[in-house]
């Protein structure tokens, strides 16, 4: 996995550095109302004012690069109480995007509580070429951590042929999301929504880029075409006939000195 070197700070903390020649690192701290939802979860869910929108077509991401796997989810902090649902939430970012992703959440990393971020990093790596064996996944790994009971980290990892898709703005889109979800909702609903909110974003195309859209810019070129050519079809046959009365005139002169000179 070899991505652009991509690195931005969220939140209420800050991260060093910059991520390796193998993944894009993405991390954040959100302070949360940790809510625990349970039973039905109701996705249907409007992204406010902080959430970026898409500004570009993006096209799902051929099967053929994916080989899928049964399990989306590990949770070893136990925080997760409706996982069926986030899993069928996640299930539908696969289908609308073509790239399969996968959630784990700890609270250590390799038995380190509060771990640093380059231990994050590190075993992020790992865990992707563990669980995976190309380029079509993503891994989102959520750190909670035990100084302050509402903190985390997220941590995101895309292979090569995940970020032809789940791109820089994509990825913006799902923190954001993610964010305002989980603040409002918490971990189980909060979840579900973020993964389907941001599939309909991310894959949804832009007005301006629809084909109504584009056929409305064609009829646009296309009536301002024809008014050009009317206005200097009208200039030309104004001109034309000024010409063709000036030499009238010039013949009627002609005519009448003529008839001055060949007199009575």
């Amino acid at each position: 996995m070899h991505h652009p070197p991509v690195h931005t700070g969220r939140g209420g903390g800050s991260s060093g550095g910059c991520c390796g020649p193998v993944a894009i690192l993405m991390m954040f701290v959100l302070f949360f109302f940790a809510t625990v939802g349970g039973g039905s979860v109701d996705v249907t869910y409007q992204p406010g004012n902080g959430i970026p929108e898409s500004t570009h077509h993006r096209e799902k991401l051929d099967s053929s690069l994916v080989t899928p796997i049964d399990t989306y989810i590990t949770d070893e902090t136990g925080l997760l109480r409706d996982d069926v649902n986030i899993r069928q939430s996640m299930a539908y970012f696969y289908e609308k995007t073509g790239v399969q992703p996968y959630l784990w959440m700890t609270d250590n990393i390799d038995g380190v509580k509060n771990p640093t971020s380059s231990q994050i990093e590190k075993k992020a790596f790992a865990e992707y070429n563990r669980l995976f064996r190309d380029e079509g996944h993503l891994l989102v790994m959520l750190v909670t951590y035990t100084s302050d009971e509402y903190l985390y980290y997220m941590y995101y990892l895309p292979g090569d042929d995940a970020w032809t898709v789940f791109d820089e703005e994509a990825a913006d889109i799902f923190m954001a999301t993610m964010d305002e979800c989980i603040s409002e909702s918490g971990w189980d609903k909060g979840l579900v929504r973020t993964f389907e909110a941001t599939a309909d974003e991310m894959m949804r195309i832009p007005a301006d880029q629809t084909p109504s859209g584009n056929g409305m810019k064609y009829v646009g070129w296309i009536v301002l075409a024809v008014v050009v050519t009317g206005i200097v079809a009208v200039v030309v046959l104004a001109v034309r006939k000024k010409k063709d009365r000036a030499l009238e005139e010039e013949e009627e002169d002609y005519e009448a000195y003529k008839q001055r000179m060949d007199g009575p």
